[in-house]
């Protein structure tokens, strides 16, 4: 007997789809940090420090090759603290 959760949805993708939709993920969450990092009044460099921090500790085992870049971050912080007053 299988249960629901035993069945995965993604078994039909391949392996570069699968990667797509886990860079998206990924960028969708880093995202979401920076955001709640500027809303919580960090300075830009607060909050990447605070990101690299986090993407080290969740990718310290090397179960995945897709891991963002430095470059990857400081888009997604130039896009998210553009139109932010600095404290």
């Amino acid at each position: 007997m299988t249960f629901v959760w035993e069945q995965h949805k993604t078994s039909g993708l391949t392996s570069s789809a699968r990667a797509t939709r886990r860079r998206a993920m990924i960028h969708r969450e880093i995202t979401q940090y920076a955001e709640l990092y500027q809303r919580l009044g960090f300075t830009k460099s607060h909050a990447k420090t605070r990101l690299h921090a986090n993407i080290a500790w969740a990718f310290e085992t090397g179960a995945t090759k897709v891991k963002p870049t430095t470059a990857d971050v400081d888009k997604i912080l130039a896009a998210v603290y553009k139109n932010s007053v600095s404290r």
